[in-house]
């Protein structure tokens, strides 16, 4: 079917471009639906502030994205109220944010993922092996990207996943 590894990694390209649209297009939805007046990129910092306090540099390195970028959405959101920036009593020139009250009761009413998202659907025409492959084929890609070891350490601790090698049915729970 394939002729080379080019074909390959085109359609992979394709693929998963087609894959963060349907999830852009769900938690836009949530978003909408919850009148939270933030987009996607702004939820996702206030998920990443909720195990505490990051500058913005750190918070671009997480989410592969300039600091220039996240700044005007940083000061969208501390208009908002859902975020402050400190200072770091321990160096005076860092500036971390810090998820206020509100920001941590706008994530309590939005959930990250639901069993109504498309690839939740998606996923549950796979059976758990299947879905196991598929996370262990993401991973070893992952990991041939710069920092990409890091990445898949960070995803495990902040969204609770097993690694690949620990097979868990919790994954499954609240989905059939």
């Amino acid at each position: 079917m394939y002729h080379n590894l080019l074909d390959i990694t085109q359609e992979t390209y394709i693929l998963a471009a087609i894959i963060t649209k349907h999830a852009r297009q769900d938690v836009e939805q949530r978003l909408a639906d919850q009148e939270t007046g933030i987009g996607p990129m702004q939820f996702g910092m206030l998920r990443l502030l909720r195990h505490g306090p990051q500058t913005i540099s750190e918070l671009s390195q997480i989410m592969l994205l300039s600091p220039a970028t996240l700044v005007p959405a940083v000061d969208a959101l501390e208009q908002a109220g859902l975020v402050e920036r400190t200072k770091d009593p321990r160096d005076r020139r860092r500036t971390p944010l810090m998820l206020t009250t509100s920001g941590a009761a706008l994530l309590a009413q939005v959930p990250p993922v639901t069993t109504q998202d498309a690839l939740t659907q998606a996923l549950v025409s796979l059976d758990e092996e299947q879905r196991q492959q598929l996370l262990t084929l993401l991973r070893a890609i992952v990991r041939h990207f710069p920092d990409g070891e890091r990445i898949i350490e960070h995803v495990a601790t902040h969204i609770h996943l097993p690694n690949e090698s620990t097979v868990s049915s919790s994954k499954t729970q609240g989905v059939k």
